[in-house]
């Protein structure tokens, strides 16, 4: 795939970042799908070439696709909806937007389509979560076209799930588990995930599907253990029901579909044990973090406890 344009689509997010520096670092040529509102600065300085469109405007996205041999997309409204005020919706981006992408980049001729979709996907967690229906839907039309299709299905994120946004607090002595937290997960990196991205757009057979975690697995409950022995605090635990995950994802799925599928995601998190493990990681050259190295890491200030995903 020497010689490759790689389209970039999320790229201002901190997954899709990640990639890009990724690629550039191997030496590839980088396009940046940006929204026309949003800042590039970063971007551009890091060398990538950025290129403005909007991915609920299928004409919009031809000039982005003029030459691109991969496409790379992490896009996700799920951040900017739950941040602040924003003309993003879970609809127009996860669900419409994904699948205008797909189908601009088949006519356009891409070769290879790299998508970032989620550990144990299909009709159950699309269900319970309208950011993961958009997805299964646009794994499902990738399916349908031409180019050669690699689904990426990581495991939770560390830095999304185990951090003070999702409510690890250790300093203050107290954490929020949603539901039981006595279902083991895989809980991965997110540059562990970057990386093995930019492997899987680069190489020259990659497979159609790879569903991974992290190296060991944790509960929720152990995972507060760790923070209890790395900051040395009793920490009090809190639960939200399943029965308020579930009533409450239900509540605000048609006004506020970003908060529903966070609750719909750490319902189906809490209902079902990984059963995946970190050898796609391993395979592709890369060791990947520990959830005890991440706690570490958060508890001595080496990175903001619970960094945006």
């Amino acid at each position: 795939m020497d010689g490759d344009v790689v389209l970039v689509a999320g790229a201002t997010g901190e997954l899709g970042g990640l990639i890009v520096r990724g690629l550039l670092a191997e030496g590839r040529q980088v396009r940046a799908l940006v929204r026309p509102v949003t800042d590039a600065t970063a971007l551009v300085a890091a060398g990538a070439q950025v290129v403005r469109g909007d991915l609920r405007d299928l004409g919009s996205l031809s000039d982005a696709l003029a030459g691109v041999g991969t496409v790379v997309t992490t896009v996700t409204a799920i951040t900017r909806i739950m941040t602040g005020p924003t003309d993003l919706t879970i609809a127009g981006v996860d669900g419409d937007g994904n699948l205008n992408l797909i189908r601009a980049a088949d006519r356009a001729g891409v070769r290879r389509f790299v998508f970032v979709s989620a550990a144990g996907m299909g009709d159950e967690m699309a269900r319970l979560s309208p950011m993961m229906a958009g997805k299964w839907e646009a794994e499902k039309l990738l399916a349908t076209t031409s180019m050669r299709r690699v689904v990426v299905r990581p495991d939770m994120f560390q830095e999304a799930w185990l951090g003070r946004s999702a409510g690890f607090v250790p300093g203050a002595g107290r954490m929020l588990v949603y539901g039981r937290g006595r279902t083991p997960h895989r809980y991965v990196a997110m540059a562990d995930v970057a990386t093995l991205c930019v492997r899987l757009a680069t190489m020259d057979e990659p497979p159609r599907l790879v569903e991974f975690g992290g190296p060991d697995a944790h509960t929720v409950l152990d995972v507060v253990h760790l923070y209890e022995q790395a900051a040395r605090v009793r920490v009090r635990v809190r639960h939200v029901p399943r029965f308020a995950l579930s009533v409450g994802r239900r509540a605000t799925a048609r006004l506020r579909p970003g908060l529903s599928s966070l609750m719909g995601l750490a319902l189906n998190g809490d209902l079902h044990a990984a059963t995946w493990d970190d050898q796609p990681l391993r395979d592709a050259g890369i060791a990947p973090r520990s959830v005890r190295a991440f706690v570490e890491a958060s508890v001595a200030g080496d990175r903001p406890l619970g960094a945006a995903a």
